[in-house]
């Protein structure tokens, strides 16, 4: 008689144990899932921010409603602020482009892509001590004194993130192109990632240095920066206009490279996209006064002209350029030939 075999035991591939999981993702290099961390991180900024610029809205409105305390309202304005720029729009766009751009210029990952995932925890991290800080009373204007200088140490550790992710971009762009790519051939969102990129890298470290020196201050008790309320003043600059223009300059190349897909033909202005982008830029010369430009309509003629000058060099000409960007995908876009 023949042995009979036993039946053969079906295999099954052993599930990925939730330690496991989760430290691929606290180690995670690879491009895409670095980007979806930016990308959801900064939807639960934008809903926090979306509340609380809500209950402030309906307060303003409403004299009677009373849902924050009359001294939390500076600091929960801050906090809108601060979410809306470093919360949401400029890491939003650095988490798509960290997805995209890799894949653009054909590089394999983004380049050095472990200080990009350093970026994205520092970055997190920032984010948590901001958010802590503002409801223990250590926003600008808090009376805890050590959450205020837990509120700076966060701010200035989620610059740092947001620095290491755009030096990380910036390397990909220039290094890490296919062969016969260059950078005149790259595409639009991938240049304006790169004008970004540079422009980030030139201007937050002035941000950072303002924040290292108003903690100094603020910590040692001299007050010649005003303490925890010369925040705002001191960091003003880099959550308003005209520096917001560079957290949102990668949506330019979002909008130049979807004209041309949605038309179903070839960007026919190129060179125009990047004289706007170039545009754009220029709001990188704002950083140098750190205070916002403003047009004086009193005084004499050459108290005008010379109020004129840098207004328009440090607003007006960008906004030239944003305007440019979208005249030319209109033009992409409604073309009839």
């Amino acid at each position: 008689m023949s042995a009979v075999s036993a039946p053969p035991v079906a295999s099954s591939s052993p599930s990925i144990p939730l330690v496991g999981a989760v430290g691929a993702w606290l180690t995670a290099t690879d491009h895409k899932r670095i980007g979806r961390l930016f990308m959801g991180l900064s939807v639960i900024w934008l809903l926090g921010v979306s509340v609380v610029a809500t209950i402030l809205g309906f307060e303003r409105v409403a004299d009677a409603t009373n849902a924050f305390d009359v001294n939390a309202v500076p600091q929960l304005f801050a906090f809108t602020r601060v979410g809306l720029m470093f919360g949401v729009a400029l890491p939003l766009l650095i988490g798509l482009a960290i997805t995209v751009v890799p894949l653009q210029v054909g590089a394999r990952s983004i380049a050095v892509a472990r200080v990009a995932s350093l970026g994205f925890w520092a970055w997190a991290a920032g984010s948590a001590m901001v958010i802590v800080s503002i409801i223990g009373n250590g926003g600008p204007g808090g009376g805890n004194a050590d959450l205020v200088d837990l509120y700076l140490l966060g701010f200035g550790l989620g610059l740092v993130g947001l620095l290491a992710a755009s030096v990380s971009l910036c390397a990909t762009v220039l290094t890490a192109r296919c062969p016969g790519m260059t950078l005149d051939r790259v595409p639009m969102l991938s240049w304006s990632t790169l004008v970004t990129a540079v422009s980030v890298i030139l201007t937050v470290p002035v941000a950072l240095g303002s924040v290292i020196y108003v903690a100094v201050d603020h910590h040692y008790g001299r007050l010649a920066f005003g303490g925890n309320k010369g925040i705002d003043t001191w960091l003003g600059w880099s959550l308003g206009h005209p520096q917001s223009f560079v957290y949102a300059l990668i949506s330019f190349g979002i909008l130049a490279d979807i004209a041309p897909v949605a038309a179903r033909r070839r960007q026919l202005v190129r060179g125009g996209m990047l004289v706007a982008i170039g545009l754009i830029s220029t709001v990188v010369l704002g950083t140098v006064s750190q205070t916002p430009q403003v047009f004086e309509w009193s005084g004499s003629a050459s108290d005008k002209a010379s109020s004129a000058i840098p207004y328009a060099l440090f607003n007006l000409l960008p906004l030239l350029g944003a305007v440019v960007v979208v005249a030319l995908v209109l033009f992409t876009l409604w073309q009839p030939w």
